[in-house]
C-alpha cells in the first residue's frame, strides 16, 4: 500500500503542469482522484495578483495572458475549484 501511494506521489510530481503542453488529454494524464485534486490546487496558483505580476513579465501582450488564464479555467476537474478560480479571474480582470 505504501509503495503504491509513493508511486502515485512521484507520478503526480513528475507530471506537474503537463496540462500546459499541447495535444495532451488531461483526463488521461490526471487519471485518479488524487491527481485531479493536486492538479486543481496547483492551478489555483495562477489566479492571484502576485503570480499575475510574475507572468506579466513573460507576456508582451497582456490580452494573450488573460486569454490563456481564461482558457485554463476549463481544465479544472472539480466544479468548486473552478468556481473559485473563475471568481479570482474576474477580480483580476477588474484590476487589469
Amino acid at each position: 500500500m505504501i509503495l503504491k501511494k509513493t508511486a502515485e506521489i512521484v507520478d503526480i510530481i513528475s507530471m506537474h503542469d503537463s496540462d500546459q503542453l499541447e495535444n495532451i488529454d488531461i483526463a488521461k494524464v490526471y487519471n485518479s482522484e488524487n491527481k485531479k485534486i493536486f492538479h486543481d490546487i496547483d492551478c489555483m496558483d495562477r489566479y492571484n495578483a502576485e503570480r499575475l505580476k510574475k507572468m506579466e513579465k513573460s507576456f508582451t501582450d497582456k490580452n494573450k495572458l488573460f486569454s490563456m488564464l481564461e482558457d485554463g479555467l476549463k481544465n479544472f476537474f472539480d466544479p468548486e475549484f473552478r468556481k473559485i478560480a473563475e471568481t479570482k479571474f474576474k477580480t483580476m480582470l477588474t484590476k487589469k
